[in-house]
């Protein structure tokens, strides 16, 4: 399913149109909009800088949300995450912190969750609260259960001066008489392996000391264009400027305009639960003279997860697209339960869009 190209050669035209052609020489450094001696709607180079790569999916992102939603004043995005998954690998792009790393591909479908370091002075003064705290990036195998867990791959994330403070024993970050084990750093963060982080030596921990023990992580990635097997996805968030009154929404516009595409394929249980949802959402209309019933600018967040089976599919148009709303705010830290409203999801057989909607909704069928 996460291979599947789009259907609507119209949306492939809008994406191709508003991508354009990113290349680079193979291994270079640049990316741009080109016509010079390329094939329109691909990318010619073997590989892509990690910062091709994200403005590849910033414009695709860009033509999805210009698509979804009402006139805007202004659109941010943000790609939080890009995944590549081959046939022996897996390379996931933390942009957040600016880091990727590599796992077998046994790890796929892993779990990133946040957790917490705190630092305390190792001064015999030293107050009892902690003196800084920070992330800890976990990275969990899909084998893991609570009656067995798998070994976790933590990476605590330090900015270089509370590091220097860690490396120099002046903060202890653990009950370990020893540092952290450095990984590798950035110009704003240094990433470090906790000490005695698989003392339990639950299942898995060999392989995951193999995998630290290869040096997984990356502050410089190129990404493969093209690839047999696997797909390439990336987390893409949305900030827009909107225009809005008693009389429009987004969300009702877009979910009414699903269930006129898609009602022949459902039952009248199902239609009807959707046409519910759109009548709860919908705005009122506005009494006359009301002067608390205007035309309004707001904020509106939403995430996609944008799937292709390669970079240079991606570059063609051709995605996957996975779609929330009611987001709140941006999310802060890794997304690991994903809650929406109502998903709407393109290229896919109708089959497939009524498992997805109705399940990840709550809606049962009565048939």
């Amino acid at each position: 399913m996460r291979t599947k190209k789009l259907t609507s050669l119209l949306l492939v035209i809008m994406i191709v149109g508003s991508l354009g052609l990113v290349s680079c020489s193979s291994g270079g450094n640049s990316s741009g909009s080109s016509g010079e001696g390329g094939n329109s709607g691909s990318v010619s180079a073997t590989s892509l800088t990690t910062a091709s790569v994200i403005e590849l999916f910033e414009k695709a992102g860009i033509t999805f949300a210009k698509a979804d939603s009402v006139p805007t004043a202004s659109i941010t995005v943000t790609v939080r995450n890009i995944e590549q998954v081959t046939s022996s690998k897996i390379t996931y792009w933390n942009n957040d912190y600016g880091f990727a790393i590599t796992l077998p591909k046994s790890w796929e479908g892993f779990t990133l969750y946040q957790q917490e370091w705190k630092g305390y002075l190792a001064t015999a003064t030293a107050s009892k609260k902690p003196a800084e705290n920070g992330p800890i990036l976990v990275f969990r195998n899909p084998q893991w259960t609570a009656s067995e867990p798998y070994q976790d791959i933590p990476i605590m994330v330090f900015t270089p001066t509370v590091w220097a403070q860690v490396e120099s024993e002046e903060l202890s970050v653990s009950a370990a008489p020893m540092p952290p084990t450095k990984l590798g750093e950035n110009d704003h963060y240094v990433f470090a392996l906790p000490a005695r982080y698989n003392y339990a030596f639950p299942k898995g921990w060999e392989e995951v000391d193999q995998i630290m023990k290869s040096n997984p992580l990356s502050m410089d990635l190129t990404f493969d264009t093209k690839q047999t097997s696997g797909y390439a996805v990336a987390e893409v968030w949305i900030e827009a400027e909107t225009e809005t009154s008693s009389s429009t929404d987004w969300r009702v516009s877009q979910v009414q305009n699903w269930l006129d595409k898609n009602k022949y394929y459902l039952t009248q249980g199902q239609v009807a639960a959707v046409q519910d949802w759109i009548k709860n959402k919908a705005p009122k209309q506005c009494m006359k003279n009301d002067p608390l019933c205007v035309s309004q600018s707001s904020t509106g967040y939403w995430g996609y997860r944008l799937y292709s089976p390669s970079l240079d599919e991606a570059s063609k148009g051709n995605y996957d697209v996975w779609f929330w709303t009611d987001v709140d705010k941006l999310p802060q830290g890794e997304i690991t339960n994903w809650e929406p409203d109502i998903l709407i999801h393109r290229g896919i057989s109708p089959e497939e869009i009524f498992k997805e909607v109705f399940e990840l909704v709550s809606i049962k069928s009565n048939g």
